[in-house]
């Protein structure tokens, strides 16, 4: 192959991150909290059928949001440690 130069491929390139950034997802919200805001996300949109892990999802974003804003607790007690 003359005139052809062969670029030869980096091993070691820069890899995409993969890790998400604690303080940008927010903490670890108690189930109770996450059930809750799934529920009445469920609720206002006219409870359809199915889509639970959905409405799971979408409230822990909706937890993490309120949690950046700063309107939530910053610590909180799990039902079960309190009894």
């Amino acid at each position: 192959m003359a005139g052809q130069v062969s670029i030869p491929k980096s091993k070691s390139g820069p890899k995409p991150k993969t890790e998400k950034d604690d303080s940008v997802k927010g903490p670890n919200f108690p189930d109770e909290w996450i059930s809750i805001a799934a529920y009445y996300i469920w609720k206002n949109e006219g409870e359809p059928e199915g889509g639970e892990a959905h409405y799971w999802e979408r409230a822990k974003a909706e937890l993490a949001n309120l949690w950046r804003e700063g309107n939530l607790p910053t610590e909180w007690h799990r039902v079960d440690e309190e009894r």
